[in-house]
């Protein structure tokens, strides 16, 4: 008999299988397993087959659910507000307002120029954002006096104003205590009301009759509160009228300074000065003029001032004689020429005379034919 092929082995376990089937008294339970798992439908397929189909199946049910699992988190993530893994927007600056709890508004710019965003947390950032620290720092030291002691603070912008002591304090006025302190002291409404009246240029015997007579009608309260607010809205307008004069004089400084700048700009690069200054170093030479100029808050003119060096001093007088001489070098250039031109007539003068004496001494040394 010959050898049996795959195909009659396979025949034959499936005969013996069926065989088994046929004798199994739970037969129609497996007919009905293996119709759950299409063994019915595919003749042929051993057991291991069948559960390595039902294997496989399993795996990419669990594969495709895994897949719907994360596609429906990325659209969750999307409907949060975009990608997870997105940096947040802002600088490390917009970090340390939010620990301060407050925002500062910082002026990006340098001598450079603007200082770009990328740049705001380098040496450069850093020092901008401390200059607006201490900008605000005094702001709001200025606020506290004001609150504190107005007219202290009111002092201090009639000096920043350029006003002198003896006109600040020859105006009348009374210092204020404490409002909470004075409405429950009546020692502090007397003193307060007395000083309105000498203010008002009562004399102090009618001055001691009216408060004696306040005190004991009960209207001290109410005439020392007049008088204490009165003070108050004087304060209070004095402060305000400083400070718009002080914004002005601050506006006219810009505008002046710029105005200078321009103006220095455009004469050194102008026909108008006797002297060119090379295009390569006019910056520098500008720079250099304006570290020596002043302004005068007292007139509000710029002024040059410069420290005198010894070891600068002839450079400094030379510009100086310059500036005298109203800027006309012609006779500086003149003097220069005729020195040069005197120098090389004296040459020629000792050449003349060299070869001159040269041609004596050789006609004395010369024999004569008769001396020979």
């Amino acid at each position: 008999m010959p050898n049996p092929s795959l195909a009659d082995l396979d025949a034959g376990t499936s005969g013996q299988q069926q065989q088994n089937n046929d004798n199994d008294p739970n037969k129609g339970q497996g007919a009905a397993a293996g119709a759950g798992t299409g063994a019915q439908d595919e003749p042929g397929k051993t057991a291991a087959d069948l559960e390595a189909a039902r294997q496989q199946q399993v795996d990419a049910d669990a594969a495709k659910a895994e897949a719907d699992a994360a596609a429906a988190k990325a659209a969750a993530d999307a409907n949060k507000g975009g990608d997870a893994d997105e940096e947040p927007e802002g600088t490390i600056w917009d970090e340390v307002d939010a620990l301060r709890g407050e925002k500062l508004e910082v002026k990006w710019e340098d001598e450079q120029g603007v200082i770009p965003e990328e740049e705001w947390d380098t040496p450069r950032g850093v020092i901008a954002r401390e200059r607006a620290l201490e900008s605000r720092a005094i702001q709001r030291f200025e606020e506290s006096i004001m609150e504190r002691d107005p007219r202290g603070y009111q002092y201090l912008l009639h000096r920043e104003a350029g006003g002198t002591d003896e006109d600040f304090f020859a105006k009348k006025t009374i210092t204020l205590p404490a409002y909470d302190t004075f409405k429950e002291n009546v020692d502090l409404q007397v003193s307060v009301y007395a000083a309105s009246l000498r203010n008002a240029g009562v004399g102090e015997k009618q001055i001691k009759q009216l408060t004696e007579t306040a005190v004991k009608d009960k209207e001290i309260f109410e005439l020392a509160d007049a008088a204490y607010k009165k003070q108050e809205a004087d304060e209070t307008r004095s402060i305000q009228e400083l400070n718009a004069q002080l914004e002005r004089d601050k506006q006219q400084y810009e505008r002046n300074v710029q105005s200078l700048n321009k103006t220095l700009t455009e004469y050194v690069a102008s026909k108008d000065m006797a002297i060119v200054v090379p295009e390569a170093k006019r910056e520098e030479f500008l720079n250099f003029v304006r570290r020596n100029i002043q302004y005068d808050q007292g007139t509000g003119r710029f002024l040059f001032a410069q420290p005198i060096d010894v070891k600068q001093l002839p450079r400094q007088l030379e510009a100086l004689f310059l500036q005298f001489s109203g800027g006309n070098i012609n006779g500086l250039v003149v003097r220069e020429a005729q020195s040069a031109n005197t120098r090389r007539l004296r040459r020629s003068i000792e050449r003349s005379k060299e070869v001159q004496r040269t041609q004596a001494d050789t006609s004395r040394t010369r024999k004569t034919l008769g001396e020979l």
